[in-house]
Protein backbone atom coordinates (compact mmCIF):
# COMPACT_ATOMS: atom_id res chain seq x y z
CA UNK A 1 0.00 0.00 0.00
CA UNK A 2 1.30 3.28 -0.96
CA UNK A 3 2.03 5.33 1.94
CA UNK A 4 0.79 8.58 0.78
CA UNK A 5 2.43 12.08 3.31
CA UNK A 6 1.33 15.36 3.14
CA UNK A 7 4.66 16.71 2.04
CA UNK A 8 5.46 14.82 -1.24
CA UNK A 9 2.47 15.54 -2.69
CA UNK A 10 2.65 19.26 -2.32
CA UNK A 11 6.01 19.30 -4.55
CA UNK A 12 4.70 18.84 -7.80
CA UNK A 13 1.88 21.71 -6.96
CA UNK A 14 3.10 24.24 -9.42
CA UNK A 15 3.57 27.89 -8.50
CA UNK A 16 5.54 31.21 -9.00
CA UNK A 17 7.71 31.96 -6.15
CA UNK A 18 7.90 35.70 -5.37
CA UNK A 19 11.94 36.16 -4.77
CA UNK A 20 12.49 38.92 -1.99
CA UNK A 21 15.49 40.40 -0.19
CA UNK A 22 16.24 39.46 3.22
CA UNK A 23 15.23 42.18 5.96
CA UNK A 24 14.83 42.41 9.82
CA UNK A 25 11.13 44.04 8.56
CA UNK A 26 9.55 44.07 5.22
CA UNK A 27 7.39 46.69 4.11
CA UNK A 28 4.03 46.56 5.94
CA UNK A 29 1.05 44.80 4.91
CA UNK A 30 -1.92 47.42 4.49
CA UNK A 31 -4.61 45.00 5.67
CA UNK A 32 -4.71 43.86 9.44
CA UNK A 33 -5.74 40.47 10.73
CA UNK A 34 -9.73 40.13 11.25
CA UNK A 35 -10.42 40.09 14.90
CA UNK A 36 -12.54 37.44 15.95
CA UNK A 37 -15.59 37.85 17.41
CA UNK A 38 -16.79 36.57 21.11
CA UNK A 39 -14.24 35.57 24.18
CA UNK A 40 -11.30 34.05 23.13
CA UNK A 41 -9.52 34.19 26.32
CA UNK A 42 -12.38 32.22 28.00
CA UNK A 43 -12.63 29.86 25.50
CA UNK A 44 -11.65 25.91 26.62
CA UNK A 45 -9.02 24.91 24.52
CA UNK A 46 -9.23 20.95 25.84
CA UNK A 47 -13.00 21.20 24.74
CA UNK A 48 -12.65 22.64 22.03
CA UNK A 49 -15.70 21.75 19.02
CA UNK A 50 -14.09 18.60 17.31
CA UNK A 51 -16.43 16.78 14.91
CA UNK A 52 -16.04 12.36 13.92
CA UNK A 53 -13.91 10.18 15.25
CA UNK A 54 -11.17 8.70 13.54
CA UNK A 55 -10.54 5.20 13.18
CA UNK A 56 -8.13 2.96 11.71
CA UNK A 57 -4.84 4.43 13.21
CA UNK A 58 -2.50 2.93 16.69
CA UNK A 59 -1.95 5.61 19.51
CA UNK A 60 0.72 4.95 21.81
CA UNK A 61 2.20 6.89 24.63
CA UNK A 62 -0.83 7.57 26.73
CA UNK A 63 -2.70 9.39 23.78
CA UNK A 64 -6.14 9.01 22.92
CA UNK A 65 -9.67 10.45 21.45
CA UNK A 66 -8.29 10.76 17.76
CA UNK A 67 -10.75 13.44 16.36
CA UNK A 68 -11.40 15.90 13.09
CA UNK A 69 -11.87 19.18 14.14
CA UNK A 70 -15.17 20.94 13.79
CA UNK A 71 -16.02 23.42 10.73
CA UNK A 72 -15.34 26.08 9.83
CA UNK A 73 -11.81 24.03 10.51
CA UNK A 74 -13.05 21.25 8.42
CA UNK A 75 -14.87 21.39 5.28
CA UNK A 76 -16.14 19.22 2.60
CA UNK A 77 -14.33 19.08 -0.19
CA UNK A 78 -10.95 20.90 -1.11
CA UNK A 79 -7.58 20.26 0.47
CA UNK A 80 -6.24 21.48 3.91
CA UNK A 81 -2.81 20.86 5.08
CA UNK A 82 -0.03 22.13 7.41
CA UNK A 83 -1.76 22.69 10.46
CA UNK A 84 0.04 24.29 13.47
CA UNK A 85 -1.06 25.20 16.84
CA UNK A 86 -0.16 28.03 19.27
CA UNK A 87 0.88 26.96 22.89
CA UNK A 88 -2.40 27.50 24.73
CA UNK A 89 -4.72 25.36 22.15
CA UNK A 90 -6.69 28.65 21.16
CA UNK A 91 -5.41 29.27 17.58
CA UNK A 92 -4.55 27.43 15.21
CA UNK A 93 -2.98 27.94 11.67
CA UNK A 94 -3.09 26.42 8.61
CA UNK A 95 -3.31 25.77 4.87
CA UNK A 96 -6.10 25.44 2.13
CA UNK A 97 -6.92 25.08 -1.46
CA UNK A 98 -10.32 24.21 -2.93
CA UNK A 99 -8.53 21.59 -5.33
CA UNK A 100 -9.49 18.27 -4.47
CA UNK A 101 -7.04 16.54 -2.11
CA UNK A 102 -8.14 12.79 -2.66
CA UNK A 103 -8.45 13.23 -6.71
CA UNK A 104 -4.82 14.85 -6.45
CA UNK A 105 -3.48 12.10 -4.57
CA UNK A 106 -4.80 8.87 -6.27
CA UNK A 107 -3.36 10.66 -9.54
CA UNK A 108 -0.39 11.77 -8.52
CA UNK A 109 -0.58 15.42 -9.34
CA UNK A 110 -2.74 14.75 -12.76
CA UNK A 111 -6.24 15.88 -12.06
CA UNK A 112 -6.32 19.10 -9.90
CA UNK A 113 -10.12 19.42 -9.70
CA UNK A 114 -11.50 22.11 -7.13
CA UNK A 115 -14.09 20.35 -5.31
CA UNK A 116 -14.10 22.76 -1.87
CA UNK A 117 -15.49 26.40 -0.86
CA UNK A 118 -13.97 29.29 -1.44
CA UNK A 119 -13.19 30.50 1.90
CA UNK A 120 -13.10 34.39 2.79
CA UNK A 121 -10.24 35.87 1.13
CA UNK A 122 -9.36 33.44 -1.86
CA UNK A 123 -9.17 35.04 -5.24
CA UNK A 124 -7.42 31.81 -7.07
CA UNK A 125 -7.45 28.19 -6.36
CA UNK A 126 -3.55 28.82 -4.61
CA UNK A 127 -2.79 26.93 -1.49
CA UNK A 128 -3.28 29.91 1.31
CA UNK A 129 -2.69 30.95 4.74
CA UNK A 130 -5.68 31.09 7.12
CA UNK A 131 -5.51 31.55 11.38
CA UNK A 132 -8.61 29.92 13.31
CA UNK A 133 -9.25 31.54 16.45
CA UNK A 134 -11.17 29.44 19.13
CA UNK A 135 -13.82 31.71 20.88
CA UNK A 136 -16.75 30.46 23.54
CA UNK A 137 -18.93 30.39 20.02
CA UNK A 138 -16.30 28.01 18.42
CA UNK A 139 -13.51 28.60 15.56
CA UNK A 140 -13.73 31.70 13.74
CA UNK A 141 -11.02 30.82 10.76
CA UNK A 142 -9.66 33.96 8.27
CA UNK A 143 -7.49 35.00 6.04
CA UNK A 144 -3.82 35.81 6.75
CA UNK A 145 -2.52 39.09 5.73
CA UNK A 146 0.81 37.59 5.07
CA UNK A 147 -0.59 36.01 1.69
CA UNK A 148 0.72 37.82 -1.12
CA UNK A 149 0.18 36.84 -5.01
CA UNK A 150 -3.14 34.86 -5.40
CA UNK A 151 -1.52 32.49 -7.70
CA UNK A 152 1.56 31.76 -5.89
CA UNK A 153 1.11 28.54 -3.24
CA UNK A 154 1.88 29.81 0.44
CA UNK A 155 1.44 27.26 3.53
CA UNK A 156 3.41 25.46 6.33
CA UNK A 157 3.38 28.76 8.59
CA UNK A 158 3.70 28.62 12.08
CA UNK A 159 3.88 31.10 14.42
CA UNK A 160 6.17 31.23 18.00
CA UNK A 161 4.86 31.54 20.90
CA UNK A 162 4.87 35.41 21.63
CA UNK A 163 2.68 35.59 18.58
CA UNK A 164 4.84 38.06 16.60
CA UNK A 165 6.62 36.36 14.32
CA UNK A 166 5.75 33.89 11.68
CA UNK A 167 7.95 31.47 9.35
CA UNK A 168 6.23 29.96 6.17
CA UNK A 169 6.94 27.90 2.66
CA UNK A 170 6.14 29.16 -0.82
CA UNK A 171 6.53 27.14 -3.46
CA UNK A 172 7.83 27.42 -7.10
CA UNK A 173 7.07 25.64 -10.42
CA UNK A 174 8.27 22.58 -9.29
CA UNK A 175 6.82 22.35 -5.83
CA UNK A 176 10.37 23.58 -4.37
CA UNK A 177 9.42 24.80 -1.01
CA UNK A 178 11.26 28.31 -0.10
CA UNK A 179 11.35 29.41 3.86
CA UNK A 180 9.78 33.29 4.41
CA UNK A 181 9.12 35.01 7.17
CA UNK A 182 6.91 37.80 8.53
CA UNK A 183 7.30 39.84 11.89
CA UNK A 184 3.88 41.52 13.71
CA UNK A 185 4.42 45.24 15.05
CA UNK A 186 1.34 47.34 15.86
CA UNK A 187 -0.97 44.79 15.13
CA UNK A 188 0.29 44.87 11.44
CA UNK A 189 2.12 41.79 9.71
CA UNK A 190 5.32 43.08 7.42
CA UNK A 191 5.62 41.90 3.84
CA UNK A 192 7.06 38.51 3.63
CA UNK A 193 10.73 38.41 3.45
CA UNK A 194 13.03 35.55 2.18
CA UNK A 195 15.14 33.88 4.63
CA UNK A 196 18.97 33.71 3.69
CA UNK A 197 20.67 31.55 1.45
CA UNK A 198 24.16 32.93 3.13
CA UNK A 199 24.29 31.28 5.49
CA UNK A 200 22.27 28.46 4.38
CA UNK A 201 18.95 28.49 5.93
CA UNK A 202 17.65 28.09 2.82
CA UNK A 203 19.72 25.77 -0.09
CA UNK A 204 21.68 28.07 -2.49
CA UNK A 205 21.19 24.80 -4.72
CA UNK A 206 17.29 25.68 -5.83
CA UNK A 207 16.47 22.46 -6.43
CA UNK A 208 16.46 21.41 -2.69
CA UNK A 209 13.52 21.90 -1.15
CA UNK A 210 13.31 23.59 2.73
CA UNK A 211 9.95 23.57 3.81
CA UNK A 212 8.40 23.28 7.36
CA UNK A 213 9.48 25.92 9.80
CA UNK A 214 8.95 26.00 13.02
CA UNK A 215 10.26 29.11 15.80
CA UNK A 216 11.51 29.15 19.31
CA UNK A 217 12.27 32.45 20.33
CA UNK A 218 11.84 35.91 19.07
CA UNK A 219 13.22 38.49 16.86
CA UNK A 220 14.73 40.73 19.34
CA UNK A 221 15.77 38.24 21.95
CA UNK A 222 16.82 35.24 20.13
CA UNK A 223 15.64 32.21 18.59
CA UNK A 224 16.00 28.46 17.44
CA UNK A 225 14.26 27.97 13.75
CA UNK A 226 13.90 24.37 13.12
CA UNK A 227 13.47 22.77 9.72
CA UNK A 228 13.31 20.24 6.89
CA UNK A 229 15.66 19.92 4.29
CA UNK A 230 16.42 17.65 1.07
CA UNK A 231 20.25 19.35 0.98
CA UNK A 232 22.90 16.67 0.92
CA UNK A 233 25.71 19.02 2.68
CA UNK A 234 24.88 21.72 4.88
CA UNK A 235 25.94 24.27 2.78
CA UNK A 236 22.90 23.32 1.09
CA UNK A 237 25.04 23.27 -2.51
CA UNK A 238 23.80 19.64 -3.87
CA UNK A 239 21.01 17.81 -3.05
CA UNK A 240 20.06 14.00 -1.70
CA UNK A 241 19.64 12.29 -4.65
CA UNK A 242 16.66 9.96 -3.31
CA UNK A 243 15.08 13.26 -2.20
CA UNK A 244 14.59 12.77 1.06
CA UNK A 245 14.51 15.25 4.03
CA UNK A 246 16.14 15.57 7.33
CA UNK A 247 15.48 17.66 10.02
CA UNK A 248 17.43 21.24 10.41
CA UNK A 249 18.20 24.07 12.89
CA UNK A 250 19.58 27.29 12.88
CA UNK A 251 20.16 30.03 15.40
CA UNK A 252 19.35 33.60 15.67
CA UNK A 253 20.60 37.20 17.49
CA UNK A 254 20.51 40.51 16.14
CA UNK A 255 23.91 40.78 16.43
CA UNK A 256 25.13 37.97 14.67
CA UNK A 257 22.36 36.73 12.49
CA UNK A 258 21.93 33.61 11.77
CA UNK A 259 24.54 30.99 12.62
CA UNK A 260 25.45 28.07 9.68
CA UNK A 261 22.58 25.41 9.79
CA UNK A 262 22.90 21.47 11.37
CA UNK A 263 21.20 18.20 12.12
CA UNK A 264 19.54 18.56 14.99
CA UNK A 265 21.17 16.00 17.15
CA UNK A 266 19.78 12.18 17.42
CA UNK A 267 16.75 12.93 14.89
CA UNK A 268 18.88 11.17 11.79
CA UNK A 269 18.15 7.41 12.44
CA UNK A 270 20.21 5.96 9.61
CA UNK A 271 17.28 3.65 8.49
CA UNK A 272 16.44 2.58 5.17
CA UNK A 273 14.41 5.22 3.17
CA UNK A 274 14.21 7.34 5.98
CA UNK A 275 12.60 10.50 5.15
CA UNK A 276 12.22 12.99 8.13
CA UNK A 277 9.58 15.96 8.28
CA UNK A 278 7.31 18.05 10.00
CA UNK A 279 8.92 18.93 12.87
CA UNK A 280 8.09 21.41 16.17
CA UNK A 281 9.14 21.41 19.79
CA UNK A 282 7.70 22.51 22.90
CA UNK A 283 8.37 26.06 24.12
CA UNK A 284 11.36 25.03 26.50
CA UNK A 285 12.43 22.78 23.67
CA UNK A 286 12.65 19.68 25.56
CA UNK A 287 10.05 17.90 22.96
CA UNK A 288 10.28 17.62 19.62
CA UNK A 289 7.41 15.74 17.29
CA UNK A 290 8.09 15.06 13.64
CA UNK A 291 7.00 12.97 10.96
CA UNK A 292 9.07 9.75 9.71
CA UNK A 293 8.68 7.49 6.86
CA UNK A 294 11.42 5.06 6.37
CA UNK A 295 11.00 0.90 4.73
CA UNK A 296 9.41 -0.61 7.99
CA UNK A 297 7.01 2.69 9.73
CA UNK A 298 5.26 5.81 9.24
CA UNK A 299 3.39 7.92 11.37
CA UNK A 300 4.58 10.82 13.92
CA UNK A 301 7.47 10.53 16.30
CA UNK A 302 8.71 12.23 19.72
CA UNK A 303 11.98 12.45 21.43
CA UNK A 304 13.07 13.83 24.84
CA UNK A 305 16.21 16.44 24.91
CA UNK A 306 19.03 15.19 27.20
CA UNK A 307 20.79 18.54 27.62
CA UNK A 308 23.16 17.07 24.30
CA UNK A 309 20.54 15.29 21.93
CA UNK A 310 17.47 13.95 21.69
CA UNK A 311 17.00 10.11 22.87
CA UNK A 312 13.84 8.36 23.18
CA UNK A 313 12.83 8.38 19.79
CA UNK A 314 9.31 6.90 19.52
CA UNK A 315 6.34 6.47 17.19
CA UNK A 316 2.93 8.18 19.15
CA UNK A 317 0.62 7.96 16.54
CA UNK A 318 0.70 5.42 13.16
CA UNK A 319 -1.99 4.21 10.63
CA UNK A 320 -3.19 1.12 10.39
CA UNK A 321 -3.21 0.30 6.80
CA UNK A 322 -5.73 -2.74 7.37
CA UNK A 323 -9.26 -3.05 5.09
CA UNK A 324 -11.07 -2.09 4.67
CA UNK A 325 -10.00 1.44 4.12
CA UNK A 326 -12.68 3.56 3.30
CA UNK A 327 -13.53 6.32 6.58
CA UNK A 328 -10.24 5.13 8.51
CA UNK A 329 -7.08 7.41 8.74
CA UNK A 330 -4.75 6.58 6.04
CA UNK A 331 -2.06 9.19 6.40
CA UNK A 332 -1.48 11.82 9.22
CA UNK A 333 1.71 14.49 10.16
CA UNK A 334 2.37 18.09 11.13
CA UNK A 335 2.22 17.51 14.45
CA UNK A 336 2.09 20.31 16.86
CA UNK A 337 1.23 20.64 20.72
CA UNK A 338 -0.76 22.51 22.97
CA UNK A 339 -1.20 22.10 26.53
CA UNK A 340 -3.62 22.68 29.37
CA UNK A 341 -4.73 22.66 32.43
CA UNK A 342 -6.51 19.47 32.14
CA UNK A 343 -4.01 17.84 29.52
CA UNK A 344 -2.20 17.66 26.50
CA UNK A 345 -3.71 18.59 22.81
CA UNK A 346 -1.13 17.04 19.69
CA UNK A 347 -3.52 18.56 16.63
CA UNK A 348 -2.58 16.98 13.01
CA UNK A 349 -3.36 16.47 9.74
CA UNK A 350 -5.06 13.25 8.90
CA UNK A 351 -5.71 11.57 5.57
CA UNK A 352 -9.32 9.93 5.83
CA UNK A 353 -9.54 7.08 2.98
CA UNK A 354 -12.63 8.12 0.74
CA UNK A 355 -11.87 5.01 -1.38
CA UNK A 356 -10.91 1.06 -1.32
CA UNK A 357 -8.82 1.81 -4.34
CA UNK A 358 -5.12 2.88 -5.40
CA UNK A 359 -4.56 5.54 -2.97
CA UNK A 360 -7.60 5.51 -1.17
CA UNK A 361 -8.26 9.21 -1.97
CA UNK A 362 -7.88 10.57 1.39
CA UNK A 363 -10.19 13.41 2.11
CA UNK A 364 -6.84 15.88 4.37
CA UNK A 365 -8.98 16.85 7.51
CA UNK A 366 -6.70 19.00 10.86
CA UNK A 367 -7.34 16.47 13.16
CA UNK A 368 -6.35 16.28 17.06
CA UNK A 369 -5.62 13.65 19.76
CA UNK A 370 -5.31 14.04 23.60
CA UNK A 371 -3.73 13.32 26.96
CA UNK A 372 -5.14 14.02 29.81
CA UNK A 373 -3.02 14.70 33.24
Amino acid sequence: MARLRLKEVRRVLQSVLAILVFTACGPEVNSPLKKPTGSSESADAWNAPTGNAVSGATLFDGWQDLREVAAPVTVNGGWTDSVTVMPDGKRLFFGYTRLDSGQFFDSSGAVQNPSGPSRTGMTGDAFKIFQADLTTSGWQVSFHPVNGNPAVHEAAASVNAAGDLMVFSRFDVNGVGTLYYSSLSGGVWSAASVLPTTPAVNTPNPACTNDNGFIVGTLSGGLTLYFESSRDDLAGTTCRADGKNRLYFTNYTTATGFTAPQLVPGLDGGLPNEDDTQISLTPDKQTVFFTRAHSTAYGVFTADWNGTTFTNVRQIISPNFVAPFTSKLAMVGEANLATTSSGKILYMMCGIASSEAGGHAPATKVCRMRKPN
